[in-house]
């Protein structure tokens, strides 16, 4: 587990699986996904599975232990020491710290334990919150496809975003980036 103020990030618990599945099944909560790659043009829910990896976490809140979220590395390409987040916090704990606390962990274990020098994050153009929320954290856009993802019958832009660990450790400093985040 990884400890942060606000949060901590837990093995994926199946009990989880009911709460997170109705989020997959909310259709204001699936525009924004663009890391899923099951999702066909008639715009069918996802399910939990394509979403759970080794390196898949939930977010629980530090105050009553409560499931508020999930993130992990969906892709990890371990030879070249690259990761690909993504993140789903629930409504009500939306624009409370929480998200960038539970990826700020995130990226701390990527970097420092998982060895990964390179993080990537991929959005649709319009999402504009979440490219706030990922230069607020130091992401820096890389590139931009037009009409790269075929959802609800509709072609959308993704812009790629990444950052690299040097960057993350002089943003993250020293109390951040250590073994701090392994409490027991």
């Amino acid at each position: 587990m990884f400890f942060g103020d606000k949060c901590y990030l837990s093995p994926v618990d199946s009990s989880h699986i009911v709460e997170f599945t109705d989020w997959l099944d909310d259709i204001d909560v699936l525009r924004n996904l663009t890391l899923y790659n099951g999702i066909n043009s008639f715009g069918i829910s996802p399910s939990p599975e394509n979403f759970l990896s080794e390196y898949s976490y939930s977010i629980i809140d530090q105050k009553d232990d409560k499931f508020i979220g999930y993130c992990g590395f969906l892709n990890v390409d371990q030879e070249n020491n690259i990761g690909e987040v993504g993140i789903i916090i629930g409504e009500e704990y939306r624009n409370k710290g929480y998200g960038e606390e539970a990826l700020l962990l995130l990226l701390n274990y990527g970097f420092l334990v998982l060895w990964i020098t390179k993080i990537k994050a991929r959005m649709f153009e319009n999402n504009t919150s979440a490219i706030k929320f990922c230069e607020r954290i130091g992401f820096k856009q890389i590139e931009a496809n037009q009409e790269a993802l075929l959802f609800n019958m509709e072609k959308h832009n993704i812009v790629y975003m990444e950052m690299a660990s040097k960057e993350f450790k002089k943003i993250a400093g020293a109390d951040l980036f250590s073994l701090d985040i392994f409490k027991n």
